[in-house]
């Protein structure tokens, strides 16, 4: 894993810091001796637990979590936390989760999608309201705003197509990224509530206390075993590499088996529901 810098804002940076500091002293540990453990100097932890945004280094903070035995929850809470800023809206948000060149590879006898989405909703089973929101964060034009409604629109008419299978995983703590508001996020949990049930549907909520290292991997898409879609920021990278394929999928069958699907999934999905109906 890079040690590159992750900036959301002080505001995140500070609950960040809360957590790590209470971890340490449960585990009755000095500062001091976190650093010496983690191999970083004691300034450099101070800054982490008083919230200093430029100290978010993801490797380090992964191997602060290994030192401190991390619950697997609060892995999944720091997960989407650092990806997201004060005001909700994601650092992962710039792209909106939409592969612009998928409609290309619809084109083709797939018969097996599977894709795993950071801390959102898959585009395929967004509602019209979810999406617009999603993409006006962007900041984009009203024109542009209209096309992309209208292309998902008619990108989502293959989820119907019963003679693929779909595999569609998140983390359960992406139920809770609001992107609008609440009535907006209800109709979308209601609708993947319902796309539970066919048959050729799978969708996969990966519990908290299943854990999730932050960062682990980003959002990506593969189509059967022939085509691979990686999204890193606001940029799209194809890959036809047998070798990175099979890692990923690889991968994307130890974010299956983590994840909950059907009435298990369900469960999940209302109650993340019923704590929004709670903020009405």
């Amino acid at each position: 894993m890079q040690s590159t810098y992750i900036k959301p804002s002080s505001n995140v940076a500070q609950q960040i810091g809360r957590l790590l500091q209470d971890l340490r002293k449960q585990r009755h540990l000095t500062g001091e001796q976190l650093a010496n453990a983690v191999g970083l100097s004691q300034s450099r932890i101070s800054k982490l637990e008083n919230g200093y945004p430029e100290a978010l280094v993801p490797a380090q903070i992964d191997s602060i979590l290994n030192i401190l035995k991390a619950p697997k929850t609060i892995r999944q809470q720091i997960s989407i936390m650092i990806l997201h800023r004060a005001d909700g809206s994601s650092i992962q948000f710039t792209h909106a989760y939409d592969f612009e060149a998928d409609a290309t590879y619809w084109d083709q006898p797939v018969s097996i999608y599977r894709q795993f989405v950071v801390n959102a909703v898959s585009s395929l089973v967004q509602t019209t309201a979810y999406r617009e929101a999603l993409i006006r964060r962007l900041g984009v034009s009203e024109q542009k705003v209209s096309a992309q409604i209208a292309k998902n629109v008619t990108r989502q008419d293959v989820l119907w197509d019963a003679s693929k299978s779909f595999y569609l995983v998140m983390p359960e703590a992406g139920l809770y990224t609001l992107v609008a508001d609440t009535n907006v996020q209800i109709a979308q949990l209601d609708r993947l509530e319902r796309l539970t049930d066919p048959a050729h549907i799978h969708l996969g909520i990966i519990p908290m206390q299943a854990g999730m290292t932050f960062l682990e991997t980003g959002t990506f898409a593969l189509y059967d075993d022939q085509i691979l879609m990686r999204i890193f920021g606001d940029t799209e990278i194809e890959s036809r590499e047998t070798a990175t394929i099979l890692k990923y999928l690889h991968t994307f069958v130890e974010l299956d088996q983590k994840a909950y699907y059907r009435d298990d999934a369900v469960t999940l999905i209302r109650k993340a529901s019923d704590h929004f109906r709670n903020l009405l």
